[in-house]
């Protein structure tokens, strides 16, 4: 039975990474300031400073309107410089975590066996994704994962699993495991081929850049992941087909992932068994209402029925199977050294 975690930057915010787009972009207006005039005006192009990398990818498709053939060069010198800028920002904060693989293995463990239960979802829905571990239940289980971050954070974390062993069970007097299986760096790392851009063409705002191929393939995730051969993109692909249960942890459901969110649905729609859990992060969500749930379900089922439009997908007769946790934080346990332990790291190498 193969299980498959799409991991975004919400899992490494709750490992106690500072690496919200609202974190790093301060940094950069700032560091901007001593820069060359070309350098500082994607700093002022970008409008707002939200929380989601989904935001920033939009709006680069946008910027593009400010350029033309000629000057596409400058285009790319701004976002190499971002690019390594924010690289260099996540080094310092990986360095600010501390693993500790007794906590996290029982976190994590938890966290694999227990992620459908009614904890995080709804009876209802613990009972339709129990269903599905009991249709496999003579089978290992391998939990597999598409990390759409640069860091190996989740990597260092499953090093707490010896061997990659996560639980065993006992069926009928026979033995199967739960184990690790891969981990899939869909963006790439922060120390090769880190990619930022959009979905695809239509999100390029700039006509004339959208049909010049070379900044298309510069800017276009997939195309960039197919020019560069790393073959990541056809291995997430193969174990998402693969999948009896997929699971969402950390991620925006943003545009610019948009043939991501395409291939999970017509994956959900070809099976009748399959089942989708998806995290969504809200501190806003109340349960004293009796609107929120349903409000907040309705709003990502229409979101997702906008992904597969073209598809002619009907999401919404997939809503039975489409499981929702709203604000649970299964995988969050805060690494980070505590400040007065790293001023005090500091002034000790200011003194020596």
């Amino acid at each position: 039975m193969q299980l498959t975690f799409l991991i975004g930057n919400g899992f490494d915010v709750g490992m106690g990474m500072r690496s919200k787009f609202s974190d790093y972009f301060p940094r950069y207006i700032e560091e901007s300031a001593n820069k060359t005039k070309s350098l500082k005006d994607l700093s002022k192009r970008i409008e707002k400073n939200q929380k989601e990398w989904s935001y920033f990818e939009k709006k680069l498709g946008e910027y593009t309107e400010e350029f033309t053939l000629e000057t596409q060069e400058i285009f790319k010198q701004q976002l190499r410089d971002f690019e390594l800028g924010f690289i260099k920002y996540l080094r310092e904060e990986e360095k600010a975590l501390v693993y500790d693989q007794q906590k996290i293995k029982e976190t994590f463990g938890k966290a694999f066996l227990n992620f459908y239960k009614d904890e995080n979802l709804t009876a209802g829905s613990e009972e339709t994704v129990a269903n599905q571990f009991l249709r496999y239940n003579q089978y290992d289980r391998i939990y597999n994962f598409i990390n759409f971050n640069y860091t190996d954070i989740l990597e260092k974390c499953l090093e707490s699993f010896p061997d990659g062993l996560i639980a065993k069970r006992t069926v009928k007097s026979m033995g199967y495991v739960d184990k690790l299986g891969k981990v899939i760096h869909i963006h790439g790392y922060k120390d090769k081929l880190p990619l930022m851009g959009v979905n695809d063409v239509s999100q390029i705002k700039n006509k004339e850049l959208a049909e010049d191929k070379r900044f298309v393939r510069f800017i276009v995730k997939p195309l960039f992941n197919k020019a560069n051969r790393t073959n990541y993109d056809k291995q997430a692909m193969n174990l998402i087909s693969n999948s009896h249960i997929i699971c969402i942890y950390g991620m925006a459901l943003g545009e610019t992932d948009k043939d991501w969110w395409k291939l999970v649905l017509t994956w959900l729609n070809n099976e009748s068994n399959r089942q989708l859990v998806i995290f969504n992060y809200d501190e806003k969500y109340d349960t004293s209402s009796q609107f929120d749930f349903l409000e907040k379900e309705d709003a990502i089922i229409d979101k997702l029925s906008e992904f597969v439009a073209e598809e002619k997908i009907n999401v919404e007769s997939l809503r039975v199977r489409i499981h929702i946790a709203i604000h649970k934080n299964i995988f969050e346990m805060n690494l980070r050294k505590k400040e007065d332990d790293v001023l005090s790291k500091v002034a000790v190498t200011i003194v020596e």
